[in-house]
């Protein structure tokens, strides 16, 4: 059917198009016999006043000889004038490149209205080379070589009358009266030569006028043919179509009842002018009810049935969808059940129709009850809270137990210093090296804790100041000199210099401090530190690239987790799993990330921390 359509609109369309170009062609022929013919009669009277303009010159060059007139003298070259005038005209056309300026100047000089001009004009262009008008043409140039003759011959007897030479004019007296019988013939011919073009024109266009008439009946009548062929055509496959989208809707109708049935979800609509709901039974069974105790459901009773807690939130989701502001109308709330529960719904629905000022009529929707759902999600709650309390407990004992054990740690530090500034025995003074060693890694792990309770519990305060990256860089790896040397490493920094952002410095050493040791303890001896800093869009990375032994796919995200370390590593680091936990802690607090590539790009070991820190102050916020 749609093949069918397509043809028929093509039919109408050709139409259409025909119609038009034969109507355009029909004007264009139209227009142009009217141009013609405008341009034919006004030479028509340009030549009547060629003629009066040659005759009175004549007469006004007689009542000079007879009357020595001044004048008269001014008037026989007023009337000499207009011929002169049509000739300057004509001369302008007959150019390889017609001048129309001057032509029209020219039949302006001549007397003619300045309105017929321009169709003079493009008559003569478009027209001179057809047999009648070029032979029109040609008389005129005839007549124009008689008017400049007429012209010298006048002026001539004017000058021998005004010098007293008048021996010769009655001889050129008889040229001039021989000249105006020639102009004459001349003007007679030309006008016929014209009136035979303009028949002529007239005739042949008036054929063409007809042929496309003839032309347009005879496409008009197949076309119109076709297009009827095609209506009956398609009425055919309309109506086939239409028992197709009978079948379609029934099928679709019969699914999408199965589909409610399934979810099983209740559907409703509800009529906005007289505020009847139609519901169907699932509906009314979400909340005890059936068709059989309540007939006819309105909007007043799902309203009343409504929980109290839920009406402004309902109200306000419901009036924004009908005041256009949102496309759907989705809400969750508690209806009553007929034994005296509450039920938990999720509505959903839209306005599905409106009248002409677009005025809200009908809505419809469905109704799923969510109430399993909702008890999950609240014992979810619960349990989410209950661990967020349990994780602040955590946080708080460990804050406590570090600060207990701090005290006395340090103290066991200070006198085993104090023990060995003295002259020990090599076993006794081996003993207490040992023990200064576990007071160190004890403190540094108690460090690590309370900060992490810190980090975890929100509150670690930043004092961030605009800082210098590659300086924070330079300076960590200066503290480390000592321990890089131990280890016989190679460093590579490769830093902007003036490029600075917004960061706790004492905070972000930190970081750089654990990640550079943990690339000095796992990188080989001779091996090389790479660490990277280069803008990427409105951030700064800062990578840290060793040669060591590498963190297993399955571990590069746990590593990042309290109290966690790789089972590369774990025999041989000494740590404690926090040092990593804590740098995430503390470039994400400030709103940055720590991501680990093992092996590099390239590479066939080694690992690659990156940090990406936020340039901009702003992109934080």
């Amino acid at each position: 059917m749609i093949s069918s359509n397509l043809s028929t609109q093509k039919s109408l369309i050709f139409i259409v198009v025909q119609f038009l170009m034969i109507l355009a062609i029909l004007l264009l022929l139209t227009f142009t016999q009217s141009e013609i013919m405008t341009g034919v009669r006004a030479y028509v009277r340009a030549e009547g006043l060629y003629a009066k303009g040659h005759m009175q010159a004549i007469q006004h060059l007689n009542h000079f000889i007879q009357k020595q007139d001044n004048k008269a003298l001014e008037l026989f070259k007023e009337s000499i004038a207009i011929p002169v005038g049509d000739r300057i005209a004509r001369l302008a056309l007959q150019r390889e490149n017609p001048d129309h300026e001057t032509a029209f100047q020219g039949f302006l000089q001549a007397g003619n209205d300045p309105k017929d001009i321009p169709s003079m004009i493009r008559l003569f262009i478009y027209f001179q080379d057809i047999n009648y008008f070029r032979e029109a043409i040609s008389i005129w140039e005839q007549a124009d070589i008689l008017i400049e003759q007429l012209e010298n011959t006048g002026l001539q007897i004017i000058r021998n009358i005004q010098t007293g030479q008048t021996a010769e004019n009655q001889a050129l007296i008889s040229k001039i009266e021989m000249l105006d019988s020639q102009l004459v013939d001349h003007e007679i011919n030309f006008s016929k030569a014209l009136t035979e073009g303009s028949h002529w024109t007239r005739e042949l266009l008036l054929i063409l006028i007809i042929s496309t008439l003839l032309i347009l009946g005879v496409i008009s009548t197949m076309l119109t043919k076709r297009l009827i062929f095609n209506i009956n055509q398609t009425e055919e496959e309309l109506a086939s179509h239409k028992t197709r989208l009978e079948q379609i809707v029934y099928e679709r109708t019969h699914q999408l009842e199965n589909v409610l049935e399934g979810t099983n979800a209740g559907t409703w609509t509800w009529n906005l002018v007289n505020n009847k709901v139609d519901v169907n039974e699932k509906w009314l069974s979400m909340i005890g009810y059936s068709h059989a105790d309540i007939p006819d459901v309105d909007f007043t009773f799902w309203e009343k049935n409504l929980h109290e807690k839920d009406k402004p939130h309902v109200n306000e989701k419901l009036q924004s969808h009908l005041q256009g502001q949102s496309d759907y109308y989705d809400v969750e709330f508690r209806l009553l059940h007929k034994k005296g529960w509450w039920v938990w719904i999720n509505e959903r629905g839209k306005i599905t129709e409106r009248d002409a000022a677009n005025n809200p009529l009908v809505m419809s929707g469905t109704h799923i009850d969510i109430t399993e759902r909702k008890l999950i999600e609240t014992e979810r709650e619960s349990a989410r809270l209950e661990a967020e309390k349990s994780n602040k407990e955590k946080s708080r004992f460990l804050a406590n137990m570090s600060h207990e054990l701090r005290t006395p740690m340090h103290a066991i530090h200070s006198f085993t210093r104090l023990a060995l500034k003295r002259d020990l025995d090599p076993k006794v003074k081996h003993f207490l090296e040992n023990i200064e060693i576990s007071t160190k890694r004890l403190t540094t792990l108690l460090n690590n804790l309370l900060d992490l309770s810190k980090l975890e519990a929100g509150k670690m305060d930043l004092n961030l100041q605009r800082t210098k990256v590659a300086d924070l860089l330079e300076g960590t790896f200066s503290a480390l000199d000592a321990l890089i040397k131990e280890h016989n490493l190679n460093v590579s920094l490769s830093a902007e210099k003036e490029i600075s952002i917004m960061i706790d410095a004492a905070l972000m050493t930190q970081v750089f401090t654990n990640l550079i040791s943990n690339a000095i303890k796992f990188s080989p001896k001779g091996g090389t530190i790479t660490v990277t800093s280069k803008t990427a869009g409105e951030y700064l990375q800062i990578s840290f690239e060793d040669e060591g032994i590498g963190i297993p796919d399955n571990e590069r995200d746990s590593i990042f987790n309290s109290f966690v370390q790789s089972t590369k590593t774990i025999t041989k680091s000494g740590g404690t799993g926090l040092g990593l936990p804590i740098s995430r802690e503390i470039v994400e607090l400030h709103h940055g990330s720590i991501w680990v590539e093992s092996p590099p790009a390239g590479k066939t070991q080694g690992s690659c921390f990156t940090v990406q820190l936020p340039l901009d102050s702003s992109v934080s916020r």
